[in-house]
């Protein structure tokens, strides 16, 4: 293997700083979805606030994976995998938490 061979190897471009700017859009849109759960309080009262910490809570996950995730990319190692079924997770139940809101009658 040549000297600039070895330099490429593991070298994955810019996809590092895009996967991170993902989650960055993600945690964006999952706070943006919770904050919109406010605007329903006067029509659900205090039940509304169910869906919102729950979006906060899943915001607060959100960033803990990301944060882990920089560090296996900093390292060099690590699946993804966790993270993708972690953050489907997380939003799904607060999807889920508005879903309830709205369907079922209060």
């Amino acid at each position: 293997m040549g000297r600039h061979e070895a330099l490429w190897t593991g070298d994955t471009g810019l996809a590092r700083e895009r996967t991170d700017l993902s989650w960055g859009r993600t945690l964006l849109s999952v706070m943006t979805v919770t904050a919109l759960f406010l605007r329903w309080l006067p029509q659900f009262g205090g039940d509304v606030l169910v869906p919102v910490i729950l979006g906060i809570a899943a915001g607060l996950g959100l960033v803990r994976l990301r944060h882990g995730r920089r560090a296996e990319v900093f390292v060099g190692h690590g699946d993804a995998a966790h993270e993708v079924i972690g953050l489907t997770a997380l939003v799904l139940i607060v999807g889920l938490a508005g879903l309830v809101l709205i369907v079922i009658p209060i």
